[in-house]
């Protein structure tokens, strides 16, 4: 799990980039915890926005995973 959410295909596809302080973009933190880990249905809105607020700042730069505090 932790391979595929370091990914920088997948932070790129799913638009983690734009997960920023402030602004917590969710598609990444639901598309992880439904394909990869919880499964559809298993988790509730509340379990989405505080992922995608843990996966704030994982990006990518140069094909490469980079953490931006």
């Amino acid at each position: 799990l932790l391979a595929v959410a370091r990914d920088p295909a997948m932070l790129v596809y799913l638009d983690n980039r734009l997960n920023v302080k402030g602004h917590a973009n969710e598609n990444f933190a639901r598309e992880v915890m439904e394909l990869f880990a919880l499964g559809a249905g298993n988790y509730t809105e509340t379990d989405i926005k505080e992922v995608a607020r843990a996966l704030t700042g994982w990006t990518e730069e140069h094909s490469q995973f980079v953490f931006k505090a």
